[in-house]
Formats: structure tokens, sequence, C-alpha cells
């Protein structure tokens, strides 16, 4: 099943893998290009326009995968826009990269038309040329009569807040800024005056809950509605330096459909009476897209009350068999002493206060910002100004676990690992944990039954 959110998609055997690549090169384009041909799968990552890496489905990566990609002549494939986060494992330009796969395919005699894959692609690769300079011309050209909002793209800049890490900022003095696909860019037309900006202000605002309170001089987050219809998180700064922070809101979290690691091992760590889960990522976005994707496997899957802690704006999140309450950092303490919830999850955002809540309900997940499982609870730690060497004290006794999701990810994949932790931080186990007891309620984990979900094929 095709990703409904891909821009560009189709079948190998109409569009080969070659052109497909110097059309994405010639359009500057980032994101990823999945590419499947007779059961496999594999991943071509773009930034503006050059081919960084290339990952295949049994973990290849680099320069050796794309050139096995590039050999596959039936298949089907889908582009999607993604920030271009990822590491760059191919230093080579992407003609250099491409002419030595077309040679490979010449010397191992694959083209079964006899037509040479070099002399092809140098054909196809003048036709490209000139195709760019038209391209330039009408760009050129169409620079005059840009849109006011930003120069290439229509409609209001609220509509292209789409996806996890897109914003719009409006600040008075400056012109608006937005990023997308991981690049922040100026909007076309004058700085905002303060009339423009107070008008601006008043129609995001008007409606937002809770209300905001008169004279208020700490940052605040609200929901809103755009004029579309959708859901925005704006956070407003207060003077002197007063800025609205627009992001999408209402975002759905991702499925266990597109996870890609020991889901067996995560399902045992959601299924602890008691503990620490430690979610981690190399940024805020990946931390906190992972935490969001378990969250809505154990509130689907386990009959537990869960408060979520942090931006309760941006996720929405379908309850099934568990029940969700959500709280801002502020008042989650008091709300776990009254309510005892089994589960607490706190947001990157929210973290200092996931220490205090290991005395307050039995499981507690923390997003962090990690760039491996081994020193998520060194950063966790750090949070509470706790150092590493108190661990033992502190999380005496304590079960903790990490699920990690590295920083290169896609929309229609969301990889990661599972990883069980001594209290000093050193990793006990880096494999996928043993099949147990999974997702059900505190009983006895013997009588615990076990659960249909298992990692998709």
């Amino acid at each position: 099943m095709r990703d409904p959110h891909a821009v560009l998609a189709g079948e190998l055997g109409l569009i080969g893998l070659f052109d497909l690549a110097q059309l994405l090169q010639l359009n500057g384009a980032t994101g990823v290009l999945s590419v499947s041909h007779d059961g496999r799968k594999g991943y071509l990552y773009f930034v503006g326009g050059q081919i960084v890496n290339a990952v295949d489905d049994e973990y290849h990566e680099g320069e050796g995968a794309a050139y096995q990609m590039f050999a596959w002549k039936q298949g089907a494939f889908e582009f999607r826009h993604e920030p271009g986060n990822g590491a760059r494992t191919i230093t080579d330009s992407t003609e250099g990269l491409m002419l030595e796969a077309a040679r490979r395919i010449d010397e191992a005699g694959l083209r079964e038309d006899g037509v040479s894959a070099t002399e092809q692609l140098h054909a196809h690769g003048g036709k490209f040329e000139a195709l760019r300079e038209v391209f330039q011309n009408v760009a050129r050209e169409a620079g005059t009569k840009a849109s006011p909002l930003l120069r290439g793209e229509d409609g209001p800049p609220q509509q292209r807040l789409r996806q996890e890490g897109d914003a719009l900022v409006y600040r008075p003095g400056h012109a608006p800024r937005i990023k997308t696909r991981g690049q922040w860019r100026t909007l076309e037309g004058a700085p905002l005056d303060s009339a423009a900006y107070d008008q601006l202000k008043a129609r995001l605002l008007e409606g937002v809950w809770p209300p905001l309170g008169p004279g208020d001089r700490t940052a605040q987050t609200r929901s809103t509605t755009l004029e579309d219809g959708r859901r925005a998180s704006v956070t407003i700064l207060p003077a002197p330096n007063e800025t609205l922070w627009l992001r999408p809101a209402g975002l759905e979290p991702d499925s266990s459909e597109k996870w890609d690691g020991p889901l067996d091992g995560l399902l045992e760590l959601l299924a602890m009476p008691h503990g620490l889960v430690l979610v981690s990522g190399p940024d805020a976005a990946s931390a906190d897209r992972m935490l969001h994707a378990v969250v809505a496997l154990l509130v689907q899957h386990r009959p537990a009350t869960l408060l979520l802690v942090g931006n309760t704006h941006r996720w929405e999140h379908r309850e099934e068999h568990g029940l969700l309450l959500r709280s801002s950092a502020e008042e989650s303490l008091a709300l776990l002493e009254v309510l005892s919830p089994e589960v607490a999850a706190f947001d990157t955002a929210s973290g200092a206060h996931s220490l205090a809540a290991l005395h307050a309900v039995p499981l507690v997940f923390a997003a962090v910002i990690a760039n491996a499982p081994g020193s998520a609870l060194g950063r966790w730690l750090a949070r509470h100004d706790k150092r590493a060497a108190e661990a033992s004290a502190i999380l005496a006794g304590l079960a903790i676990g990490v699920v990690h999701a590295p920083l290169a990810q896609t929309h229609d994949t969301l990889r990661f690992r599972t990883v069980r932790l001594q209290a000093d931080g050193c990793v006990a186990s880096d494999e996928a944990l043993p099949i147990g007891p999974e997702l059900a309620s505190d009983a006895n984990p013997a009588e615990l039954p076990r659960h249909p979900l298992r990692k998709s094929a």
C-alpha cells in the first residue's frame, strides 16, 4: 500500500532509477526515495538533490547499498519530503555515484536489452542539463511575480505546517520565518509592523484554550484552530522579545506497522509493572516522536491509566483499552498524587519533572535527548542535576530500559533499539529482550495473557 503522503510514486518499469535520481537532483529535492524490488526494499536519502546515504533492508548502507539498488529494473518507488538530518555516508557526488553504478551494471552484464548503462546515463544527463536551464529561466521570471508569503508556494503559510518539526514564527519588526523539511526560510514581504502583528496575534489567539491570563510574563502554549480547520499549537513568548511560535497539532503517532526494531523487546518494557523507561533520540523531535509512538501502543493495548505530561496539544491519541489523561509539567505532580495512575509519560520539555514522579507512579516513561542508548541515563540524570555516580542510590532496585530512535528516520519507517540498563548507566543487555509477558494489567506476570501484536513481516 502506497503512502498517501508521498509526493512522487510509480513503477520502475515506467521510469528508471537513474532517470528518477536525476529528476530529484534537478529539482534540488530533500527527502527519502524508497524502492521495492522482488520482495526487497531500499532507501536513497537526498539532501539538496544529492544522494547522501543509502540503506537496504539488510541494514547495509553507503555506496554499496546504492549500487545494488541502481541495478533494480522492476518494482515500485515512492518519494517523500523529509528533513535532511541523516548522517552522510556517501561523499561522492551523485553524478559520480551513478556513473560508478552504471559501470558496475555494464561490467556484470545485467542489461538485458544490450544497451550500455553508462552510455544511456550520459545521453540522459545531457537532456537533464538542458531541462535544468529551462527550469532556471522559468524560476527567474516567476520570481518577479512570486507570492508575498513565500516565493514559489501558494496559500497562507499556516497551511504548510504539516509534519513534526515544522514551525512558523512571527515577531514584530521582523519578516515571518518558516521551517519545513528541516530548513528555515524567510517569507517574502515587508517585516511585520506593530499594527499588523497585533492584528495577526488577535486572530491566532481568538478562542484559544485555555484562555490567556492578562499580563502574564511567562511563555505559554495554547491550542488554536487555523482558517482551514486544522489545529495548531501556538506558543507566546512575552515582551520585550515577544514571539508567536506556531507548530502543527493533532498529529497522529506512528503505528507499530511502521516500526523497524525488536518489537517483542519493546512489549516487554511496556509490560513492566514498575520501572523507568527512557525514550531517547539525538534531538527533541526524534525522542518525542518515539515517545508518542510508545504511548499510542501502550494506551491502545494495556488497560492502564496513563498521565501524559508536556505539550498536550501536539499529538492525537486514540484510546482503546487504556485511559489517557493530559497535564502540563507544572500540574503533573499534583495530579499524580490525586489520580494515582499506573503510568506517567514525560516529553523532552517536561523531563525535569520525571524523577519526582517515580515516587508517585509505578512506571515512568521519559523522553531524553541522547545520541546512543548507553548515554540516555546520564543525560536524564543531568536534567535533575544528579551525577551518574548517584544513580545507584536514586534508582536502587528499579528496572531501567531504553528505547532509542536514531536520527536518520523516514515517515514510513521508525527504526529503534531496546536495551536494559544497570543503575550505573551501563548497558546490561544490548539484544532484543526475550519474549515474555506482554501488555496487560499489573497482575501476576505468569498469569498475563499473550498479546497478538507482532512485528510486521
